[in-house]
């Protein structure tokens, strides 16, 4: 199925992050996943899930090592202290947005209007004419 725009803009729908030049993917990074898309020019909601994360820590404990006599003619006592590190994994619920894709086809999901598609996220149409004159000069 042929869509109507340009090959260059179809290039960018599906393009990875890491390809795009570091204005443009600024840009998509401070888009959120999700908003501004429709079914066909009707907002699709978006919904909020959750999922399980497991979280490592290290953590530094201090551990006496040993205890000796120090001080004027030894009359104080001194203690000696090294660090011991070990992980702690805690695991928290993380909450992210997804589309509702209810009722609406995959190949009816699109941006909505005055937004593009660059790496599966909708971004102002606006502020990618700005990064392109930027780039263009």
């Amino acid at each position: 199925m042929k869509s109507g725009a340009p090959d260059g803009l179809l290039k960018l729908k599906d393009a990875k992050p890491e390809d795009l030049p570091l204005s443009l993917r600024q840009l998509v990074r401070r888009t959120g996943y999700g908003e501004h898309m429709c079914c066909r020019n009707k907002p699709v909601g978006l919904i909020t899930k959750t999922r399980s994360a497991k979280r490592v820590t290290n953590v530094k404990e201090e551990v006496k090592v040993s205890s000796g006599s120090c001080g004027l003619f030894g009359t104080g006592t001194c203690n000696k202290y090294d660090y011991k590190y070990h992980e702690v994994i805690t695991y928290v619920t993380e909450y992210y947005k997804d589309i509702n894709y209810l009722g609406c086809p995959d190949r009816h999901v699109v941006c909505c209007n005055y937004y593009i598609m660059v790496s599966k996220k909708c971004v102002y149409l606006d502020d990618l004419h700005a990064i392109a004159q930027h780039m263009i000069g």
